[in-house]
C-alpha cells in the first residue's frame, strides 16, 4: 500500500495497490469445468478491523462489533473486485458494491454478534474455478468519483485495467487535519487475492482492514505557579498553530509537509511553483482555534515539581486524523492564558513526529501523542515528549511513500 499525492489534481488521494493476481467473477461469466460450483456464491467477511470508535480506545476488543453497528442504515464497506481467466483481460466484477450486515439492526451496540453476523451484497456473484481474483475493499462506503463534483470524498477504480499493476483503488479528496469529533472519516482498506482453490475453498473471502490515516493526539500540563490555587481559572489553551521552521521552504516536493487549508478547482500551470491547481502552500495551519470548540478554551492540569510523585496526568487537548507524510522542520505555537492574564502566543518551538529511523515519516495506523509542558514562571513552552503507539494491536509493517 502506498499514499501518494498527485500533482496534477490538487486533491489528496489514497491509493491501494495490490501485488497479487487480480480478478473477479459472476454466474454469467463463469467458465464451467468438471467440478460444479454453480451454487457457491462469493461471500465476503471482515476478518480483522479497526473502526472510528478505536480513536477513543487504542486497544479495543469490540472493533469488529462497532464496525458492524456502523454498517447498518445505508452504511457498510465498498468492494471493487476483478476476475481473470487465463490470459484474458481482468473483468470488473464488483463495481463499488456495498457490503452490509445480513441481519436486522439490533436495538443497541451490545446486541451485535460480531462473531456470527454474516455480510451480504446484491446481486450475488459465484465462484469460477478457472479464474483468479482480486478484491479491493474500503470502509466506509463512498460514492463513485464524479469529475463534475470533484471536491467530494469519493472512490474510483478502473473498469478495464490493462495490466495487473493498473488495478488500483483510489480514494479522492481525503481531507487533512480532521478533528476527531464524530464527523471524521477514518478510512480503512483491505486487499485479498487468489483462486477459489486453494485460497478461498470455503467460499469466503476474509478481509483484513487496515487504517490508512495517521492520528495526532495532543496533551498538555503545566508547572511553576499553580494558578488553580492562586488565581482561579488556571492555565487554558485557546489556539494551536503548526508552522514551518526557517529550514523548510514552500516548495512542495517528495516528503514535504502539506499545510493547505482548502481545496480549489482552479487550474494553474505546474511551472508556477506556487502550489497545485492554484492553491498556495501555507506556511502555517491553525490546528485548533477557540471558535471550533464547544467551550471557549481547554483547561490544563497542574504538575507540582516539588511533589515526590513524578507521574503526571496531562489534559487531553484534542485529536486529529491526518494523511501520513513527512513531518520535519515544523514548529508549534500555542495561544494560552495563565490565570486571569490576557491570552498570548508562546514562542514557536520545534516539534518532530516520527523518528530518524522512519526518515521522519508518519505512518498509517499509528498514533502520535504529543505532550506539551507550559512553565508559568517564565511563560515558556516545551515539547515534553512524543510517543508513537499502534492504533490497534496489529503491527503496521508496510512501507509508506511520501508525497
Amino acid at each position: 500500500m502506498r499514499m501518494r499525492r498527485f500533482p496534477n489534481t490538487g486533491k489528496y488521494m489514497l491509493v491501494v495497490a495490490a501485488g497479487l493476481l487480480l480478478a473477479g467473477c459472476c454466474r454469467s461469466n463463469k467458465v464451467s469445468i468438471s467440478q460444479d460450483v454453480d451454487d457457491i456464491p462469493i461471500l465476503l467477511s471482515v476478518k480483522s478491523t479497526g473502526t472510528k470508535a478505536i480513536i477513543d480506545e487504542s486497544d479495543d476488543s469490540n472493533a469488529k462489533q462497532k464496525m458492524i453497528w456502523y454498517s447498518f442504515d445505508g452504511g457498510g464497506f465498498g468492494v471493487h473486485g476483478y476476475k481473470t481467466v487465463n490470459t484474458q483481460s481482468p473483468f470488473h466484477l464488483f463495481d463499488n458494491t456495498r457490503v452490509y450486515p445480513a441481519v436486522s439492526k439490533p436495538n443497541n451496540l451490545d446486541e451485535v454478534d460480531d462473531a456470527n453476523t454474516p455480510w451480504t451484497y446484491s446481486p450475488l456473484r459465484f465462484w469460477d474455478l478457472t479464474a483468479s481474483y482480486q478484491f479491493l475493499a474500503y470502509w466506509p462506503i463512498l460514492p463513485a468519483y464524479n469529475a463534475n463534483n470533484s471536491s467530494v470524498l469519493s472512490v474510483s477504480a478502473p473498469d478495464y485495467p490493462a495490466t495487473v499493476d493498473a488495478e488500483i483503488l483510489t480514494i479522492h479528496n481525503v481531507p487533512n487535519w480532521q478533528p476527531v469529533n464524530g464527523s471524521e472519516k477514518d478510512l480503512m482498506t483491505a486487499a485479498e487475492g487468489g483462486r477459489f482453490s486453494p485460497d478461498f475453498y470455503t467460499g469466503v473471502v476474509p478481509l483484513h482492514f487496515k487504517h490508512m490515516l495517521s492520528q495526532l493526539v495532543i496533551k498538555a500540563y503545566y508547572i511553576g505557579v499553580d494558578y488553580d490555587k492562586n488565581d482561579g481559572p488556571g492555565v487554558k489553551i485557546k489556539d494551536i498553530i503548526l508552522g514551518k521552521s526557517a529550514n523548510n521552504d514552500k516548495v512542495l516536493g517528495d516528503g514535504s509537509t502539506d499545510m493547505r487549508q482548502a481545496y480549489s478547482d482552479n487550474t494553474a500551470s505546474p511551472a508556477t511553483g506556487e502550489g497545485v491547481n492554484g492553491i498556495d502552500m501555507a506556511d502555517s495551519y491553525t490546528l485548533l482555534s477557540s471558535d471550533k470548540l464547544s467551550d471557549d478554551d481547554i483547561r490544563v492540569n497542574y504538575k507540582d515539581e516539588a511533589d515526590d510523585d513524578t507521574s503526571v496526568n496531562p489534559s487531553l487537548v484534542g485529536k486529529w486524523l491526518f494523511i501520513p507524510h513527512k513531518w520535519q522542520d515544523l514548529t508549534i505555537s500555542v495561544n494560552r492564558k495563565f490565570g486571569n492574564k490576557n491570552t498570548a502566543y508562546s514562542e514557536p518551538v520545534p516539534v518532530t513526529l516520527g523518528t530518524q529511523h522512519d526518515s521522519y515519516r508518519t505512518l498509517p495506523g499509528k498514533i502520535y501523542v504529543l505532550t506539551l509542558m507550559f512553565d508559568t514562571s517564565d511563560g515558556g513552552l516545551t515539547v515534553a515528549s512524543v510517543d508513537v503507539q499502534n492504533w490497534t494491536e496489529q503491527k503496521v509493517t508496510r512501507e509508506v511513500y511520501n508525497w
